[in-house]
């Protein structure tokens, strides 16, 4: 992302500028704001995009707001209905969506399907595999062995004060991977 340690860029926005994009593991604490509607909740990570001068196109990013709605296939009435009023695998869609929006050049996504249902969860794997064919490094963090072996194309483990692996997806196998979530080396 072209940062130095000693780069005082670090901020969100400026991070974002250079290309990385993250999924929360906490959706209603951390990624939306329930009270605002979809438009607003878009531009809290894309506000420089629809605004000039300090002045937001609002039109603009409801009408962009609309396109990932229908694009998502997301459950809502429209740009203008309040975040609270649509389901949690419907939030997690936009907030994938407006993640993905500029494809990003580095994606961490933080439990992205913990707690949806089939469907969203297909969906959202998908929207993540698109942009990983777009070119997109996506760091996934999961607690869920079936969804890294399906999604990931290497996968590494932290536990006990380690890191194991990298290695290719096709060989994590659940025994692999559940001693080293122990911290033990693979038999």
């Amino acid at each position: 992302l072209g940062l130095s340690s000693d780069d005082r860029g670090w901020t969100p926005a400026a991070l974002r500028h250079r290309g990385l994009a993250h999924i929360p593991d906490d959706r209603r604490h951390t990624a939306i704001a329930e009270g605002m509607d979809l438009t607003a909740n878009h531009l809290l990570c894309h506000d420089d995009s629809y605004s000039q001068r300090g002045i937001i196109a609002w039109d603009a990013a409801r009408q962009r707001v609309g396109g990932l709605i229908d694009l998502f296939k997301v459950k809502a009435r429209g740009p203008r209905e309040a975040m609270r009023a649509l389901s949690g695998g419907n939030q997690q869609k936009l907030v994938v969506a407006r993640e993905l929006e500029g494809a990003p050049k580095v994606l961490v996504a933080a439990h992205p399907t913990r707690g949806l249902d089939v469907r969203t969860t297909h969906a959202i794997h998908e929207a993540l595999a698109e942009a990983r064919d777009r070119g997109a490094a996506i760091v996934m963090v999961s607690g869920d062995l079936d969804e890294i072996r399906l999604v990931a194309d290497r996968v590494m483990v932290l536990g006990g004060g380690r890191a194991f692996g990298p290695v290719a997806a096709d060989q994590a196998g659940p025994d692999r991977l559940g001693a080293w979530m122990a911290g033990q080396e693979a038999a």
